[in-house]
């Protein structure tokens, strides 16, 4: 009995990270982004705070959460060149629990969320890969008016895998 009280706590904690992983890559980070996208991309490569931990804060204040130090620390961020003029600013979320249909309010939760800057013309692209509901994962567009798209299965959710995989699409 004691474990069950003690797993249900961890369980619930785990779901409404996974809601909040999903706000923030569907429309925290994307309202960020399309709405300032130099001091987005800014949070990612100049800033004074860890980036992962700082781009939580701001989603917090977006979503009207309160933030979870743990959960902060917990969300990484990376930058680099994906080809000439082709940058990458990824977001790496928590590891997800499995999704499961039957739990109330489940979201597909992302693994990443990339923007992907041409600094030639300073247009951005953005994309999240997430769970798929049956096996695998799915790669998905958000374009600035909050619609998103699903653009197919995506690759395994490990962070040198996603980025060969927008490399070949760059």
């Amino acid at each position: 009995m004691e474990n069950s009280d003690n797993s249900e706590p961890e369980s619930n904690s785990q779901a409404e990270l996974a809601k909040f992983c999903y706000g923030t890559a569907y429309l925290a980070l994307p309202k960020l982004l399309f709405a300032q996208t130099e001091r987005t991309i800014g949070y990612f490569v100049n800033n004074e705070y860890p980036e992962g931990p700082y781009l939580y804060m701001m989603a917090t204040r977006i979503l009207k959460v309160e933030p979870v130090r743990e959960h902060a620390l917990s969300f990484q961020a990376h930058s680099g060149e994906l080809s000439p003029r082709k940058n990458y600013h990824i977001l790496e979320y928590p590891t997800p629990p499995p999704f499961d249909l039957a739990q109330k309010d489940a979201v597909l939760a992302p693994f990443f969320s990339a923007i992907i800057h041409n600094t030639a013309d300073a247009e951005v692209a953005y994309y999240v890969l997430g769970q798929n509901p049956v096996s695998g994962t799915t790669f998905r567009t958000v374009t600035p008016d909050g619609a998103n798209a699903n653009m197919g299965p995506g690759p395994q959710p490990e962070l040198d895998t996603f980025i060969e995989f927008l490399r070949q699409r760059a």
